[in-house]
């Protein structure tokens, strides 16, 4: 016995040299044999010797996650049954009241292989559980923004209007897709299920391995942008495409980012956007040569006129006549250049469409000919159509020979109408908004290759062989159609057949023309010479000007009855010298003489217009119905 309280006095004493709270209990009965002073500052109690009361009964323990400590569970009593205890973390009910967060250990000393003590430890750990507190606290933090983070990043994945696809490279180089966004889906007409966790190469065939290569390139040169055409369940895309490395690699593994551009609608819009260009170049070309003709032939014209009257010799009228015929063909030409460069006179009204065709159905039978089988189909409530009814039945003419032409061994040809409304998807982009009258004309022929649909309704194009056609249709079609602030399309697939549709401003109501010696003025010396002797064999004091100034300088001194004036000459145009006239004489009559006008301006204009080349009874009409004070119709 002796020998034992030496042993626990020798344990006691070394007990008070360390830094943890230790207890001695006796076993079996866990009576409490000594608290060191570190057991006491911890717990804030005195631990001392007390008869029958063990560690547990005198203080309340909880687990971390506030359960109580039941008595089998406290490490001491689990050191008196013979077990050892290593760092259980509890919550010990102190002295003061409050709780404190300790790490207990516990062992069983024996004497000669009976169980005689059970030592626990105390280590204080309120500040290391703290700072394992703050710790959670904040990976508890982090984790929530990352999560959060990660939400955000898929919305935009997501919602991004942008196609997007995740795609993962694996260690042997198969390229799978880890991810695809809404957009991707909706462009190219696939479904993520088609797609997320497939190699690509097998979800999109040559498509697909078109993409793996371009990921393999990506990683080889750090990033990767190209320009492609690919087919989608949709159809052949135009798209670029960018190619980015991840920096989120896992192991033997490697992500890339893909982000695709659709350009199909762009490059289609700016193809059309090109083809109108060229069109409106060769157009102003066209009009400028068309205008210098239609001087050339007014001089023919007037003179073989005034040169008719004189001659007597039926051999030299003969003459006459055919050099006239011949110039009024040359004319007619020159008014077929002029529709397609939109520089020809028109008479807009609101026209019925299909009441038009209706009065030309004999015609059009017998223009197509009895192999080709006739239809039409116009809808029920079409909106009348502003345009000149004689140009649009000139221009139907042209669609159907153009169509007669493509069925050589027959076929069908399709007459329709539809109405269109402002914002229809159907409408050319080069239309201003608003309602639209469609006229189709729709044929089974041989169709048209890309290249010759291109140059379709350029002016003298023609896939005819020679005699066969002036290749001046299509183009005056167009021409005709753009004047009235319309268009012309062609669709056409080679061995399918071609449908030109013919576009029309809706028209609300009828489009209306309204309007003592003679004041000539023209800066083409043949042109004003004709014109001025033409208009004095019918009795006319006719006074000719070069120029504005000279024609300003002469109303100084002469009253005019009426003005005749060119539009296109240098210096002061005609529109110009109108103003400056009337300012000098108010109310002076004008009649413009072109062949050439600038429609912006035809709209303004203070008088009636007369198209060169004209006739000698359509200057003499114009003038009397000028100086009588009523407005001629555009001649």
């Amino acid at each position: 016995m002796a020998d034992t309280e030496l042993s626990g006095s020798q344990l006691v004493a070394l007990s008070e040299f360390l830094p943890l709270g230790m207890v001695v209990a006796e076993a079996p009965s866990g009576r409490i044999l000594h608290g060191n002073t570190a057991a006491h500052r911890i717990l804030r109690r005195n631990i001392g010797p007390i008869e029958h009361q063990s560690g547990y009964d005198r203080m309340v323990w909880f687990h971390p996650d506030g359960r109580r400590v039941a008595a089998p569970e406290f490490p001491l009593a689990r050191a008196l049954a013979g077990e050892t205890v290593d760092g259980i973390t509890l919550q010990a009910e102190r002295g003061d009241g409050t709780l404190g967060w300790v790490r207990l250990n516990a062992a069983p000393v024996r004497d000669g292989g009976r169980i005689a003590y059970a030592i626990v430890t105390i280590d204080d750990i309120a500040d290391e559980r703290q700072e394992h507190t703050l710790l959670e606290q904040t990976v508890a933090i982090r984790t929530t923004a990352l999560h959060q983070s990660e939400v955000r990043t898929w919305t935009l994945f997501e919602h991004s209007p942008l196609d997007l696809l995740v795609l993962q490279v694996d260690a042997a180089g198969i390229v799978r897709v880890d991810e695809c966004n809404t957009a991707f889906c909706r462009t190219t007409g696939l479904h993520a299920d088609q797609l997320i966790g497939r190699p690509i190469a097998e979800a999109l065939g040559q498509t697909g391995a078109r993409i793996a290569s371009d990921c393999l390139t990506c990683l080889a040169q750090g990033g990767f942008e190209c320009q492609h055409s690919l087919t989608f369940p949709v159809g052949e895309l135009v798209v670029r495409t960018y190619y980015r490395p991840l920096p989120d690699e896992e192991a033997g593994s490697r992500r890339i980012l893909l982000t695709q551009i659709d350009l199909t609608e762009s490059r289609r819009v700016e193809g059309a956007l090109r083809q109108a260009m060229r069109l409106e170049a060769i157009g102003q070309l066209t009009g400028g040569v068309a205008h210098e003709f239609n001087n050339l032939l007014t001089a023919v014209l007037g003179s073989l006129d005034l040169l008719s009257r004189r001659v007597v010799d039926e051999r030299e009228r003969r003459w006459v006549q055919t050099a006239t015929s011949a110039a009024q063909r040359g004319a007619t030409l020159t008014g077929q250049l002029l529709a397609y460069a939109r520089k020809q006179f028109l008479a807009p009204a609101a026209t019925d469409v299909p009441a038009s065709l209706g009065t030309m159905m004999e015609l059009i039978r017998g223009s197509l000919g009895s192999r080709i089988t006739l239809a039409t189909e116009f809808h029920p409530a079409t909106w009348p159509a502003f345009a000149d009814p004689a140009q649009l039945e000139l221009a139907l003419l042209n669609l159907l020979v153009n169509a007669r032409d493509a069925m050589r061994n027959g076929g069908r040809v399709m007459i329709s109408t539809e109405n269109r409304p402002a914002g229809h998807a159907d409408l050319p982009q080069e239309l201003e908004p608003g309602d639209y009258v469609l006229l189709a004309v729709a044929d089974t022929g041989t169709g048209m290759p890309p290249d010759i649909l291109s140059r379709a309704m350029e002016p003298f194009f023609t896939t005819k062989g020679i005699g066969e056609g002036s290749g001046l249709g299509l183009s005056q079609a167009y021409g005709v159609a753009r004047q009235l602030g319309g268009t012309l399309r062609l669709r056409s697939t080679p061995g399918a057949g071609t449908t030109a549709h013919l576009f029309l401003p809706r028209a609300e109501t009828l489009a209306n023309a309204t309007h003592r010696p003679l004041l000539l003025v023209d800066d083409d010396a043949d042109v004003r010479s004709i014109a001025g002797a033409v208009l004095r064999e019918e009795g006319w004091d006719v006074h000719e000007a070069e120029d504005g100034a000279s024609a300003l300088a002469a109303m100084g001194s002469i009253s005019f009855a009426a003005l005749l004036a060119d539009l296109s000459m240098p210096g002061m145009s005609g529109a110009e010298l109108a103003v400056a006239a009337r300012a000098c004489q108010p109310g002076l009559p004008v009649v413009f003489l072109t062949g050439n006008v600038d429609l912006d301006m035809l709209r303004t204009l203070p008088g009636p217009v007369l198209k060169k080349p004209y006739s000698v009874e359509a200057l003499l009409g114009a003038v009397r119905t000028a100086v009588q004070g009523s407005a001629p119709e555009l001649v």
